[in-house]
């Protein structure tokens, strides 16, 4: 998590960085993000999403990319839209979001052109949702945990669409004021909640502030990623947001453009709707099982 531009940090990984968003447990209220060393190549806008680079060469390996999962799907039967994001590797910080639907149990049909999106700074890692707690069965690849700068990867249900701005949208959603907290802190009993402070006692150390001077959380999908309850330290605060721009990673959530998102927000129906976020080698070797677009 993280609202304000924090100190220069190096993770080795490339070029340097501007990071916003979401999910990293060592932020405060008002924090923007930070800088990482994390961008390469492959993480130019519209890069290839078949070709890795030197910087994730270690996807390529057996070990990064291994998953021979063949139960049945995740997905349930009644949902009706997927947003399918899918990045290059498991390190890349950019990938490419379709929206689908189907006919409750039917085939997908693709429902518009892939959009550019930006994920974490350390790219994915498997969360907490319809696929399981971590790696399914046969999978291998890094887990999530907070304050890791990977956004989670997996199957999840979406939660409630929050907005800045009183009267905006044609679609249902909660507004936020400068009150509203999103607690990243594992001790918490509000863990991974968006919530109003002033309706409880705070008694967390850290928390996402929901209403941002840079218009980042101007619209927010929250991911039901650690709920139903949240695990301490499996990752909190995930959402789909405004990206910064289309290099500027975020810290844990998925980010694209104003136009993008309201655009994937006239469309969505939340309820039957899931999100899908994969490194491509995964959604390959799943893809048939998961009974995926």
């Amino acid at each position: 998590m993280g609202q304000r531009l924090r100190s220069w940090c190096s993770l080795g990984l490339g070029v340097l960085v501007a990071l916003v968003g979401c999910s990293s447990s060592d932020s405060q209220p008002g924090d923007a993000g930070a800088n990482v060393d994390v961008t390469t190549t492959a993480d130019a806008p519209n890069a290839n999403l078949d070709v890795a680079t030197t910087a994730d060469a270690t996807d390529a390996t057996p070990a990064g990319i291994t998953c021979s999962q063949t139960s049945a799907t995740p997905i349930p039967a009644d949902v009706t839209q997927a947003l399918l994001v899918v990045t290059p590797t498991w390190t890349a910080t950019q990938g490419t979001l379709a929206r689908h639907t189907r006919p409750p149990g039917g085939s997908w049909t693709v429902g518009g052109s892939a959009i550019p999106v930006v994920v974490g700074a350390a790219g994915l890692g498997w969360g907490r949702g319809l696929h399981g707690g971590g790696p399914p069965a046969g999978c291998a690849g890094p887990t999530k945990q907070e304050g890791d700068h990977r956004s989670p990867a997996g199957g999840f249900t979406l939660g409630a669409v929050y907005g800045d701005t009183p009267g905006a949208g044609s679609y249902p959603y909660t507004l936020i004021t400068s009150s509203w907290r999103c607690p990243d802190d594992p001790t918490s009993a509000y863990y991974n909640q968006v919530l109003d402070q002033n309706t409880v006692t705070p008694d967390w150390s850290s928390a996402e502030t929901m209403l941002r001077a840079d218009g980042l959380y101007h619209w927010v999908v929250f991911v039901d990623h650690n709920t139903g309850p949240p695990v301490p330290g499996a990752g909190s605060c995930i959402f789909i947001h405004i990206w910064e721009g289309p290099s500027s990673p975020t810290v844990g959530c998925t980010g694209l453009s104003l136009a993008t998102l309201e655009g994937v927000l006239a469309w969505l129906d939340p309820p039957h709707a899931v999100m899908v976020t994969l490194p491509k080698p995964i959604y390959d070797a799943v893809r048939t099982a998961w009974r995926l677009p």
